[in-house]
C-alpha cells in the first residue's frame, strides 16, 4: 500500500550552500503589550528547530516564510519579535526585515551568506496570499516569481499550514525542487501510522471554532471508523442548543453570533445521529467558586458553562474504555482559567490510565498535558503540530501541501 512519503523529496535533496526558501507555521498565541508582541507559547517555533538547524549546518542561505494570525484578527501582526525568540531557540541569529517581495527584501535576500537565516515579514500582508488556487495557479504570483529566483530549493516544513492551497505553500512546487522538511515529515509518519493501524478511533472534540468543529463533525460522521464523537466545549452547548436545552442567554447570543440560525437547523439534523454524545454536567462559576451542575439546570443558573463535569468526565470513560485510539481536538473548558482547566485535565489523565493512545490534534491541549505526570502518560501520546492540517489528514489521506510535494517530484526527479 503507498504510503504519503512516497513520491516525495525529503530534506537531504537541498544541496549544500544553495540559497533555499523554507515556509514554517510559527503561528502563535500572542499578547500586545504597548509595542511589544508577546508570545505566549513557543511550542511552534521550537518544533522547526531541528529543520533549521539542519539547513545552517548544511551551510544553505535561508529565507524563511511564515505567517501569524488572519486579516482583520486581534493576533494578525509582524513576525519581528517572532524572529527574536527564533533566534534565541536555536542559538544562531535570525535576522529580520519588514518586507516580502519589495526592494528591501530582495536587497535582504541578496545579502546573505552561506549559513545565514533571513525572517521576511507575514506572508498574509500579501492580499493575494491566502487565495485558494493549484499550485500552478500561484507559481504566477508576485511572490513566487519575485522571491523564486533568488532560490534553488523550496522546503515545506510547516504542517500547521499544509492544508492549505495558499501562495507559499503551495506556488513554489512547479518552479524549484520541492522537499518536506522534518517536522512535516514527522507529522506525516505518525499521523499515517495512526491512521491505518486503527480499526476505528474516538473523537473529543472541543475548542470554542464553532464554524471548524461544524465542518470536522460533517466530514468524520461520514468516515466509518469513526466510533464515537464525544463533544465539549462550546460546539457541545450548541448542540444542546440545538436540541432543545436551555442555556444562558449570553451563551446562546455567542453561539448565534459564531454559526448563526442556518447551522443550527443544520446542528438540529446532525445531533440525531448515534455516534454524537454531548455532556451530562458542566462547571460555571458562581461568586468567584465553581460549581457542578446538570445539564438541564444550566438556564436556572444564568451563568455561563466554563467546563464539563465530573459526572460528564465518567460517562466519556465508560463509552472509550481502554486501548483505544482518541483523537482530542480543542480543550474541554476555559483553560486559561485553574478552576476550569480540571475537565481537560482530568479527561486527559483518565484516558492515559485507561492504556489508551491519545492523539492531540493541535497545540491548544500542550499546557495541559504539561500538567499530568510522566509516569501517567507511558508516551502513550502524539502532539500534532496542527489542528485543522491534521483533522484534514485524518479525513483524507493527504493535504494540499502534500500534493504539491509530490508534483514537484514528478517535475523535478527526472532532472
Amino acid at each position: 500500500m503507498p504510503t504519503p512519503l512516497m513520491g516525495v523529496f525529503d530534506i537531504s535533496v537541498v544541496k549544500p550552500n544553495r540559497p533555499v526558501i523554507c515556509r514554517l507555521d510559527i503561528n502563535s498565541p500572542i499578547k500586545k503589550r504597548e509595542d511589544k508582541i508577546l508570545i505566549l507559547d513557543r511550542t511552534r517555533l521550537e518544533s522547526h528547530k531541528e529543520t533549521i538547524t539542519t539547513l545552517i549546518e548544511n551551510g544553505n542561505k535561508i529565507i524563511l516564510l511564515a505567517h501569524q494570525g488572519r486579516p482583520g484578527d486581534d493576533d494578525f501582526t509582524s513576525l519581528k519579535f517572532h524572529a527574536e525568540m527564533l533566534g534565541e531557540i536555536l542559538g544562531h541569529e535570525v535576522k529580520f526585515v519588514d518586507d516580502i517581495i519589495g526592494k528591501k527584501a530582495c536587497e535582504a535576500v541578496e545579502k546573505l551568506k552561506h549559513g545565514e537565516v533571513l525572517l521576511l515579514e507575514n506572508v498574509r500582508f500579501l492580499e493575494f496570499e491566502q487565495q485558494e488556487k493549484s499550485p500552478e495557479e500561484h507559481a504566477k504570483s508576485p511572490l513566487v516569481q519575485t522571491l523564486g529566483k533568488y532560490a534553488d530549493f523550496f522546503v515545506l516544513d510547516g504542517f500547521a499550514v499544509a492544508h492549505r492551497s495558499h501562495a507559499s505553500v503551495v506556488g513554489f512546487a512547479p518552479v524549484l525542487p520541492s522537499a518536506m522538511g522534518l517536522l512535516m515529515e514527522k507529522e506525516i509518519k505518525s499521523l499515517s501510522m495512526a491512521r491505518e493501524n486503527a480499526r476505528e478511533y474516538i473523537l473529543i472534540l472541543g475548542g470554542a471554532k464553532l464554524p471548524d468543529a461544524l465542518k470536522y463533525i460533517k466530514k468524520f460522521l461520514k468516515l466509518e471508523r469513526t466510533s464515537k464523537i464525544l463533544l465539549t466545549g462550546l460546539i457541545a452547548l450548541a448542540f444542546h442548543m440545538a436540541k432543545g436545552y436551555k442555556i444562558p442567554s449570553n451563551t446562546e447570543k455567542l453561539i448565534l453570533d459564531r454559526l448563526g440560525g442556518e447551522s443550527i437547523i443544520e446542528i438540529k439534523k446532525l445531533a440525531n445521529s448515534e455516534k454524537i454524545v454531548l455532556p451530562i454536567d458542566y462547571g460555571v462559576e458562581i461568586n468567584g467558586d465553581r460549581i457542578n451542575i446538570p445539564v438541564d439546570q444550566l438556564s436556572t443558573m444564568n451563568a455561563p458553562p466554563k467546563d464539563i463535569g465530573p459526572e460528564t468526565i465518567k460517562y466519556y470513560l465508560d463509552i472509550v474504555g481502554s486501548g483505544r485510539v482518541i483523537l482530542m481536538k480543542g480543550p474541554a473548558g476555559v483553560i486559561e482559567d485553574e478552576k476550569f482547566v480540571w475537565g481537560s485535565e482530568n479527561l486527559l489523565r483518565e484516558l492515559f490510565k485507561m492504556n489508551n493512545y491519545v492523539i492531540l490534534l493541535g497545540g491548544h491541549l500542550v499546557s495541559v498535558l504539561d500538567r499530568v505526570g510522566d509516569s501517567t502518560k507511558h508516551r502513550r501520546y502524539f502532539i500534532s503540530t496542527g489542528g485543522g492540517a491534521s483533522v484534514e489528514f485524518f479525513i483524507e489521506g493527504t493535504l494540499p501541501g502534500l500534493e504539491a510535494l509530490k508534483l514537484s517530484y514528478k517535475i523535478f526527479s527526472q532532472r
